[in-house]
């Protein structure tokens, strides 16, 4: 196995290649199929749902990136992917990825006062897992944020947490002092 990593324009692209049997031209364009399995492995007692590869091309998608193969049966397969970075101008090296901006960023907390107002809706987000994305848009769409522009700038950084499928930034936002409310 081959991991190759570099820099193309503003983008990382990270390369994976094998000398494995290869993927048979007919067959390449299911491998990132829902369930989709190009060919059945002996995996022990495991069996695979065929999802893997669908979820790598979600999540690269949310974060603006590409993913893709390229095999030839019998001489093995190359998976590869993009993701955008950050260049510095002069020395041409990849700064922080923007996922990585993401985590280190600080989120818009909501003060007490505004997560005492808005409680009820933070407890049912809490409860609901952030791949419901659409139960956790109508609980987003009851809070009110007419008359409160923190509240406002709070539930934009919500929406982007749940859009780019950032677990990590959603709790941070969803988080409250408990020891106070």
């Amino acid at each position: 196995m081959n991991v190759n990593v570099e820099k193309q324009n503003s983008q990382i692209k990270v390369s994976i290649s094998d000398n494995g049997i290869g993927i048979a031209a007919d067959m390449i364009h299911h491998v990132f199929d829902k369930f989709g399995q190009v060919a059945a492995k002996n995996s022990g007692s495991t069996r695979s749902t065929g999802l893997g590869l669908t979820y790598c091309k979600m999540v690269i998608e949310a974060h603006g990136g590409e993913i893709n193969v390229e095999s030839e049966t019998g001489k093995g397969s190359t998976f590869w992917f993009t993701l955008p970075g950050f260049v510095d101008d002069t020395d041409n090296k990849i700064e922080e990825p923007v996922i990585d901006k993401l985590h280190n960023s600080e989120p818009c907390q909501l003060s007490l006062a505004n997560q005492q107002l808005i409680l009820e809706y933070l407890l049912e987000l809490q409860n609901t897992d952030i791949y419901k994305i659409s139960e956790l848009n109508e609980i987003i769409k009851g809070i009110d944020d007419s008359l409160n522009t923190e509240i406002k700038e709070w539930k934009k950084s919500l929406i982007s947490s749940i859009d780019s499928g950032n677990e990590f930034l959603y709790t941070k936002l969803i988080c409250t002092d408990s020891n106070t409310l």
